[in-house]
């Protein structure tokens, strides 16, 4: 009886969405300048206890630089999207604004355009603002090495609305950078819920 041998690869899809890894939530190790803010420490910044970094001005002026985020990335990493939570708040009823920037080189350029990022909030209670997110890169395309401790750095800018100006307080600040994992040749990999894999089916 002669038999039929038939090959098949197959790639699988575990699961329907697929969700980049991630580094999980970061604070910052260093303050690099405080600028014209006061109390920019990270104590203050690295927990949400009411325990606030404030500047005290209607316009933007010099700013806070936080670097050291120990993202732990091997280097190899394609990267997908920046995500930083900010809980800040006036302190009136008035608008407080934050203003966010990125920098892959220690300082000496800082992402534009859509990668320099505004929110606001008004109220006297502290809110979380979202800037950025899992497939927003900030307006640059990132190598895994330029989110290295000693080479990237957040640029923290705050004002508040009104006449006489007021206090924008920020309270809480923490990062997330999103990414995809190479693989080697023959190996599977799992990047959050998505992997793939080949296997032969041999039917006689």
């Amino acid at each position: 009886m002669t038999k039929a041998i038939f090959s098949f690869l197959i790639s699988v899809l575990l699961s329907v969405s697929v969700l980049a890894a991630d580094t999980g939530w970061k604070t910052a190790g260093t303050v690099e300048a405080s600028g014209d803010w006061s109390d920019f420490t990270t104590a203050r910044l690295n927990t949400s206890d009411d325990s606030r970094a404030e500047v005290t001005d209607n316009n933007y002026g010099n700013a806070g630089v936080l670097s050291d985020f120990n993202f732990g990335l091997s280097g190899t990493e394609t990267i997908d999207g920046i995500e930083i939570e900010a809980e800040f708040s006036c302190n009136t009823l008035q608008n407080a604004y934050i203003r966010l920037s990125l920098s892959w080189n220690d300082g000496t350029n800082y992402t534009t355009g859509s990668g320099l990022i505004e929110n606001s909030v008004f109220d006297g209670t502290d809110s979380t603002e979202t800037y950025g997110g899992a497939s927003d890169t900030w307006n640059h395309s990132w190598s895994a090495g330029e989110l290295a401790d000693g080479t990237f750095r957040i640029k923290v800018e705050g004002k508040a609305g009104g006449a006489t100006p007021r206090i924008s307080r920020l309270d809480y600040l923490r990062i997330k950078v999103y990414y995809t994992e190479a693989a080697a040749d023959g190996e599977t990999k799992k990047l959050g819920q998505f992997s793939i894999f080949t296997l032969q089916l041999k039917k006689k």
